[in-house]
């Protein structure tokens, strides 16, 4: 009989590996098929690929900037309070389902509207704000790396003033006055006869006139000369050639890491993610040893409570975690869809906003030692030293590392962290706008990955040149200000609307369960459907309310640049009116049947591969008539698999006609062809026999939804059992083998045993039975 073949093989290559002698052949072959699973889709080589690039996505340069800062301008240690809240109401939610979304339909965020149609405008509006967002991060990279490159000497640029880019009003960190020996060291930045063209230089008649115009050599450093920054963006300027340089390189390290997809990208992360924490660890040694640090500490914890009055202490922390964690943009989506079925999904949907959250809180604190130590050494109050946004990154923090002692290496450390972490968010970024148009167009592109990729990187390259001129930040600072405004704030409440509503949380739990094999609390849909939505909404009145037109320090912007800023704003919302509007408009019906039809999943929504679409006790219970009904629409020819059997086309082998794909097909045939072993006597010890009668019940009983409806093994007909659309598994063969016999299966129903231990004991005691039988049946000898 072909079960006897197929038990002898597998119990033969067992004691064969326990020796050690195809433990290489195994692994290679593992190996070989990690990478690739039946659906066609790359797959992570291991969760911990997947779980390090969904953290290095979330957590970005705005962790180290934005976080401090929001949580000094709202109260300290009051603003945790709701920054906790909203991350427990609001992002883990939205987390969940879109981690949900992405791997149960193993696709990215247009093909995964599948779901409902009608809002895959959605997915548009979330490409055009990842390709936006793109191009400036990217920039910033490039100014990371200019720092980088400029910290390679022995004395760094900026923690003096005497370079030829200082002014007037540059003031020395070691010096009161601010003045070197009396004189301007270049007179090519507005200055002219003592005067300067723009009155921000506080420069009248070759005199200081206040103190509050007096600049640190870091903040000089960075107009004067990183961004040679023009007096707004009605004079933009040339192009920074050094800039262009870096951006150019940082265009080529992230096309480097992503040529190959996540097979490559799913390597880099183990140092790009690695590496911050490592530095941010050494940095928190440093900053809590600084003189001063207490202050900034205080500064941070010590809580005002009458702060948690206010809303905008409360808005302030919901927009801060809910974009920090990059919800909605796509991502997670994105990267879900290369896990396997079966993933315990679960774990990431809460890991990786805390950890985003743990990791703004620890920057904070960094953060807040080092501007106690600056209000320290400038004999200040902490508050009059705290700086916004990039001025943090590339003003505050250079400056204070540069009165570290080796003051070089501390600015090459820190600059490779915020390299790595800007590198990390790009990756999640870019592979979000090629896997989504390599889903939607996979005859097209889906065999020119690689080319396609340096496709994205070079427009990225080019639409990031604008920012590298003079009065590039000026552009940088609208797009920023503007893109994402609104968009994501709309796609995670439409997520939310649709998985309560729409598709029905009840259905929902039981794609999961399909999944995981567990069903999730109905907390979560409570926060689906009420909670999550209810905060998002609140998000976005109070992003409206206290909205206010982009400024940068001190300088206006046209009305002109404003109008732009709001065009840019919308450019990522436009599509998802115009796409239903489309898809209504060819649909058919009334206008209410058009929207319902179109709201519903279409027929393909799901699992990529078929035998996902049921769950496992579903799959085996089918007969073989029922399966081949159930899958007569992808049947291929079955004359293709006569085969050694004796199969053809009258009497086919039922296991090939159910597999689909060219790659089930050649793993098949290589099991099949497989050269059989000789069959002559093996000495197998009673050990052996227990040993692999061990491993047989712990493989059996690993499947629960076997084990709890086991019962159905006994009411299997010989002539109905068909192999299951997967690899050959020790519970198939114990099937085939009682359906030929007419054995009772060892997993028996469950009785009235008086403990679990009894249970397992008679269990086992029956598992060892059988594979005794085996033996005996394959004329096999044992001591």
């Amino acid at each position: 009989m072909s079960w006897i073949n197929d038990l002898y093989l597998y119990l033969f290559i067992t004691m064969y590996e326990k020796n050690g002698r195809s433990q290489t052949e195994s692994q290679t072959e593992t190996q070989t098929e990690s990478q690739l699973e039946d659906d066609g889709r790359d797959k992570w080589s291991g969760n911990l690929d997947f779980l390090l690039s969904c953290v290095g996505y979330a957590v970005s340069i705005t962790n180290i900037w934005r976080f401090p800062y929001l949580c000094y301008k709202n109260g300290g240690g009051a603003f945790l309070i709701p920054y906790v809240i909203f991350l427990l109401i609001c992002v883990l939610p939205i987390v969940f389902i879109e981690y949900a979304l992405g791997q149960f339909s193993s696709s990215s965020v247009l093909t995964v509207w599948k779901i409902s149609p009608l809002l895959k405008g959605i997915g548009y509006g979330t490409l055009i704000a990842s390709g936006i967002y793109c191009t400036y991060v990217n920039v910033i990279i490039s100014w990371v790396l200019y720092f980088l490159y400029q910290s390679f000497t022995s004395v760094l640029p900026w923690s003096h003033c005497n370079n030829d880019w200082n002014t007037i009003n540059c003031q020395d960190t070691h010096s009161s006055s601010g003045i070197q020996n009396g004189t301007v060291y270049n007179s090519s930045f507005g200055i002219q006869n003592g005067t300067a063209y723009n009155s921000s230089y506080g420069i009248q008649n070759g005199t200081v006139t206040t103190n509050a115009t007096k600049k640190t050599a870091s903040e000089e450093f960075w107009t004067h000369k990183v961004l040679q920054i023009t007096d707004g963006i009605e004079n933009i300027g040339g192009i920074r050639l050094e800039l262009l340089m870096c951006l150019f390189v940082a265009w080529i390290i992230v096309f480097l890491c992503l040529c190959k997809g996540i097979k490559s990208s799913g390597k880099v992360v183990y140092v790009t993610v690695i590496f911050p924490y490592v530095v941010l660890l050494i940095f928190l040694v440093r900053a809590v040893t600084l003189p001063g640090a207490i202050d900034g500490i205080k500064f941070m914890f010590i809580p005002k409570w009458h702060k948690l009055l206010s809303s905008q202490v409360w808005g302030e922390a919901a927009l801060q975690i809910f974009f920090s964690t990059a919800v909605g943009w796509g991502g997670y989506i994105t990267f879900a869809s290369f896990n396997r079925f079966h993933h315990n999904l679960y774990r990431e949907a809460i890991l990786v906003p805390f950890i985003n959250g743990g990791t703004s809180i620890l920057a904070g604190f960094i953060a807040f030692c080092i501007l106690g130590y600056m209000a320290h050494i400038k004999e200040m109050h902490v508050a009059d030293v705290v700086d916004q946004g990039p001025g943090l990154a590339f003003v505050a923090y250079p400056e204070a590392i540069s009165t570290f002692p080796v003051s070089p290496l501390w600015a090459v450390l820190f600059f490779l962290m915020m390299l790595t972490l800007g590198i990390d968010t790009q990756f999640g970024t870019i592979e979000t706008m090629h896997s989504a148009l390599v889903d939607e167009y996979p005859k097209l592109l889906r065999n020119r990955k690689t080319l396609f990729m340096g496709a994205i990187c070079c427009v990225g390259f080019l639409s990031g040149m604008p920012y590298v001129m003079n009065g590039g930040i000026y552009i940088l600072q609208t797009v920023d200000w503007y893109v994402g405004l609104i968009s994501p704030m709309i796609a995670a409440i439409m997520e939310c609307i649709l998985i309560g509503w729409i598709y029905g949380t009840e259905q929902f739990y039981d794609d999961l369960e399909m999944m995981t094999g567990k069903r999730p609390s109905w907390l979560w849909g409570i926060c689906w459907k009420f909670i999550t939505p209810t905060s998002v909404v609140l998000m976005i009145v109070f992003n409206m309310i206290q909205f206010t037109p982009v400024s940068y320090g001190t300088y206006t912007y046209p009305s002109w640049a404003v109008g732009a800023g709001w065009i840019i704003g919308f450019a990522s919302v436009i599509p998802i009116p115009l796409y239903i509007m489309k898809d209504l408009w060819s649909a058919e019906g009334t206008i209410l049947q058009r929207i319902k039809t179109r709201l519903t999943s279409e027929s393909d929504y799901g699992p990529a591969l078929e035998v996902n679409c049921i769950k496992p006790v579903e799959l085996l219970q089918l007969t073989t008539t029922e399966r081949l009904d159930n899958d007569s629409s992808n049947q291929p020819d079955v004359t293709h698999f006569a085969g050694k059997n004796g199969t053809t086309a009258e009497n086919p082998d039922p296991i090939p006609a159910l597999l689909h794909t060219d790659e089930q097909v050649k793993r098949f045939e290589r099991k099949r062809n497989a050269p059989t072993p000789s069959r002559k006597p093996i000495n197998i010890s009673k050990k052996d026999i227990k040993s692999a009668a061990e491993d047989l019940f712990e493989s059996c009983i690993s499947d629960r939804a076997i084990v709890e409806q086991s019962g159905f093994l006994d009411y299997i007909n010989p002539g109905d059992f068909v192999l299951p659309d997967r690899e050959l598994t020790i519970e198939d063969l114990l099937l085939r083998r009682q359906a030929s016999l007419n054995i009772p299966p060892f997993l028996g129903k469950r009785t009235n045993f008086t403990s679990q231990e009894e249970l397992k004991t008679r269990r086992m005691a029956k598992a060892r039975i059988h594979v005794e039988h085996v033996i005996e049946r394959m004329n096999l000898t044992y001591n």
